[in-house]
């Protein structure tokens, strides 16, 4: 990504690509088709460029929308002056769009490669209801250095699963503890204890969002584990304390730095 403080030069750079293409002469059509070839490969490095600098992708397609007419589709009954004026109207548009964006950088959220440092610290945390394993877990991980964000405490404040994740984008890993917190089973008199149904859901948007290598899954006490996700591993909290050292792997292996 492009940092915030090179956005506005790179955009200027742009301009002073696209305002020299407006200065071309065209003398015949062998030109005309180098110099609309010319503005294909500048809009759509522009257009690379703005994906690189905005968060929102609403700009880059915003930009890539604006500017082109029904009329090119008859661009070959034009005659050759017609053709360059259509073409230096094509050129022009693509200009006032990005003089636009310039002045509204202030306004748009730049990506900041600046910031990962801290956000490399972040991670998601879900958990069951046995308190004393949560605590235990969430004070593992504070010592380790990182800043678990408990989703739990968010969505219980009105927010759900998805709005927290979206709104925490940079955050790319995940830890759920599973705990005997519910009995179920296929059969009436067959009943197993099994984990918080929320937590496995939760555990379940994870993988699917962030990939199997970026969720880490802890489990406590004799319980049924999910067997849908395929590849998975379960790291057993027990008194040997494997699990801390397995974690850990986990972490380094997802890009932490501890």
């Amino acid at each position: 990504h492009i940092p915030p403080e090179k956005a506005d030069e790179q955009i200027e750079l742009r301009i002073a690509n696209g305002e020299s293409l407006l200065k071309h002469k065209v003398k015949d059509i062998q030109q005309w088709k180098s110099e609309e070839k010319k503005f294909k490969v500048w809009n759509s490095e522009n257009f690379e460029l703005l994906k690189s600098i905005f968060k929102n992708n609403r700009v880059a397609k915003d930009y890539s929308s604006s500017g082109w007419s029904i009329e090119r589709i008859l661009i070959s009954d034009l005659k050759l002056s017609e053709k360059t004026a259509k073409l230096n109207l094509d050129i022009q548009n693509k200009l006032d769009k990005l003089y636009s964006i310039k002045l509204s950088l202030g306004i748009f959220k730049i990506h900041d490669d600046t910031g990962k440092r801290d956000n490399s610290k972040k991670l998601f945390f879900i958990h069951g209801t046995n308190c004393s394993t949560k605590t235990m877990v969430i004070k593992f991980i504070k010592d380790l250095g990182l800043e678990p964000i408990v989703l739990q405490d968010f969505i219980a404040g009105g927010n759900t699963l998805i709005d927290e994740i979206l709104t925490r984008s940079e955050v790319k890993f995940a830890i759920g503890l599973l705990t005997p917190d519910n009995v179920g089973g296929i059969q009436p008199d067959k009943l197993s204890f099994r984990a918080d149904q929320n937590v496995i859901l939760e555990l379940g948007v994870f993988v699917g969002l962030l990939s199997r290598k970026k969720v880490c899954c802890l489990y406590k006490g004799n319980l049924q584990l999910p067997e849908d996700y395929h590849g998975f591993e379960y790291l057993k909290i027990d008194r040997s304390g494997n699990w801390r050292d397995q974690t850990i792997k986990e972490l380094k292996n997802a890009g932490f730095d501890i």
